[in-house]
């Protein structure tokens, strides 16, 4: 009898991949056009998203840094003009992270004095910056706009 030999299915040096889900939208603030700075309805897209998939991430790297690899992706693969994120932010020291200023040509402030970008974590707004929150495998991230601070 000659013995059988079992075929693992999956290459047992295969790490599991890490994947999270991530969208960048501002659908909030459609239906409140009458708040937007003059300019806006060029930058917004009709459906409010400006991304929306998944992302792959390595041990310890932070949303912040999916956003940045998000938009710089959308920009280095500028297939089309108008399929790249512009993302606009800045590090502050005092809180030891980035602050994100604007996306996709959407800042603070272009609709009141309280409108900015918020994120959350599956489903939670965390109280930490985003460049200082490590994501974990099957995160779903929202990057979302507000027009007051919730």
């Amino acid at each position: 009898k000659k013995p059988v030999t079992v075929k693992p299915t999956e290459k047992q040096t295969e790490k599991p991949k890490n994947e999270v889900s991530f969208e960048i939208e501002c659908k909030k603030i459609l239906k409140k056009k009458e708040l937007w700075k003059n300019g806006l309805e060029e930058v917004i897209p009709a459906s409010g998203i400006y991304y929306s998939g998944k992302c792959s991430f390595e041990k310890g790297e932070s949303v912040y840094h999916l956003l940045e690899r998000i938009t710089m992706g959308h920009t280095l693969l500028k297939i089309r003009k108008e399929n790249s994120i512009a993302l606009d932010s800045e590090f502050t020291p005092m809180y030891g992270t980035y602050y994100v200023k604007g996306i996709g040509g959407l800042y603070q402030f272009d609709c009141g004095s309280e409108s900015g970008w918020m994120y959350s974590v599956n489903g939670m707004t965390p109280n930490v910056g985003a460049s200082n929150y490590q994501v974990s495998n099957g995160d779903v991230i929202v990057f979302y706009y507000v027009c007051e601070y919730e």
